[in-house]
């Protein structure tokens, strides 16, 4: 049976309450120093009540949200939206842009937000390792196939060392590649090797790391039928969304991935950007499309919509939100735009 979050939180709605009155320090500016207490200071057996029903509902089945956040590197946090602490308690995973070189300070709010049922990912990209190869092949035309296998394996084993290196909850591995009916079979045996190089590695790793979130992102019809087996080990297919124009392109690239052999039609996460403050032309966050008044509609929340709707042909399992960062300041609430959307999907008191 599927829930939402007011099944489980309504028995400490209270805490809605006090979160909303301690929510003043989190928009002063830091050089006041001023803090307030805590939830869990002011009544640690309600917070921990809170928290148990928060756990309990992450782990239930309903939509949900993964969001990506610009970490600093080599540095802690300066600026609030730099924390994970202070994303909604309802997040499902924070996918963090900048993988390696992480503060310490970084990893401690790891292990916090974790008590929350929420769980800390990275991203890993074949696309990045071919384009990097490709500016190295223009600097050394000596270069081999056989070379570039091996960097790409190697690539992926160092991102994937990553995981245990920080402590992650599992990583998001990400594939485009072309389409299968425009390589000619003469070329299918090279881009066959270079994706194998690729997903060796991840699937190795995820054998041996049956416990941890592995999820794919990207084209998984672009991966040769023989390649795909990996996907049924995901435990999500993201499917990125980010320039639709509406709510049938969506559902268009969406039924276009699951249409081919193998890709599991069960778990299909869609993206959505977060709108950018200083975009005055309403470029990234919106579809070309406007609402009754004129308006050009934004994507975020239309796009939560469309994933509370039917589908006959694949699950709409939740949605991922880039840049997330953009959502932060707002004079009377932070992450406006997140919430909203989460309450749409998963309707509740709080977020």
């Amino acid at each position: 049976m599927k829930h939402n979050i007011k099944n489980f939180l309504l028995p400490v709605t209270v805490v809605a309450a006090l979160s909303f009155a301690a929510c003043g320090d989190w928009v002063e500016p830091e050089s006041l120093d001023i803090k307030n207490p805590s939830l869990e200071e002011q009544n640690p057996a309600l917070y921990a009540q809170y928290m148990e029903a928060l756990r309990a509902y992450k782990a239930g089945d309903h939509k949900v949200v993964l969001v990506t956040m610009d970490n600093p590197v080599n540095e802690a946090p300066t600026i609030r939206p730099q924390h994970l602490t202070t994303l909604p308690d309802s997040v499902d995973f924070i996918v963090l842009n900048n993988s390696d070189n992480l503060h310490p300070d970084l990893v401690g709010e790891m292990t916090e937000v974790r008590k929350k049922g929420t769980r800390v990912l990275y991203s890993m990209s074949f696309d990045t390792y071919e384009s990097e190869w490709g500016k190295m092949v223009k600097e050394d035309p000596q270069l081999t196939e056989e070379q570039a296998l091996a960097y790409f394996t190697a690539c992926a084993g160092t991102d994937l060392a990553l995981c245990d290196k920080y402590g992650y909850d599992g990583l998001i591995f990400g594939y485009t590649g072309r389409s299968l009916v425009s390589i000619k079979d003469e070329d299918l045996p090279a881009y066959n090797a270079r994706q194998q190089a690729y997903l060796q590695p991840v699937t190795a790793w995820k054998a041996a790391h049956k416990q941890h979130v592995c999820i794919f992102s990207g084209r998984a019809d672009n991966l040769l039928e023989e390649n795909r087996t990996i996907l049924g080990e995901c435990n999500y297919i993201v499917v990125p969304t980010d320039g639709a124009q509406n709510e049938n392109d969506l559902s268009l690239k969406a039924l276009t991935v699951v249409k081919a052999a193998g890709v599991p039609s069960d778990r299909i996460i869609v993206t959505a950007l977060e709108i950018r403050p200083d975009d005055k032309d309403k470029v990234f966050g919106y579809f070309g499309t406007k609402d009754e008044t004129g308006e050009k509609v934004r994507a975020l929340y239309a796009t939560a919509v469309w994933a509370t709707l039917p589908s006959p042909t694949f699950t709409r399992a939740g949605i991922l939100v880039k840049d997330s960062e953009n959502d932060y300041y707002n004079r009377t609430l932070v992450y406006p735009h997140l919430r909203e959307a989460i309450s749409t999907m998963n309707p509740s008191p709080k977020n």
